[in-house]
């Protein structure tokens, strides 16, 4: 996860503002990960700005089957999707 941020923090320096998308569920939201990385962005003097779509307990195939996912995705020009898949999904029964 750190060097996922890291990179990230380093590819923003390229771009006069950094658009993100995080769809996800709550582990995004309710631990404010979107936030977190724009006070890093931020801290760091760069330009950063992110939406988040994170219903709680949301699996990636749920946010598949919903329209504001992908009118979200449609909405603007992301430099960068983040998606957070469920984290009970491997122990799913069959694939939702």
């Amino acid at each position: 996860m750190i060097k996922h941020l890291f990179l990230l923090l380093i590819t923003l320096s390229a771009h006069a503002q950094t658009r993100v998308l995080f769809i996800g569920n709550s582990y995004t939201g309710a631990n404010s990960l979107p936030s977190m990385v724009e006070d890093v962005a931020q801290s760091a003097g760069y330009a950063f700005a992110n939406t988040a779509l994170t219903p709680g307990g949301a699996t990636l195939y749920q946010h598949t089957q919903n329209a504001s996912t992908y009118t979200a995705m449609a909405n603007q020009n992301w430099d960068f999707i983040v998606f957070q898949a469920q984290s009970q999904e491997p122990a799913f029964l069959g694939d939702k």
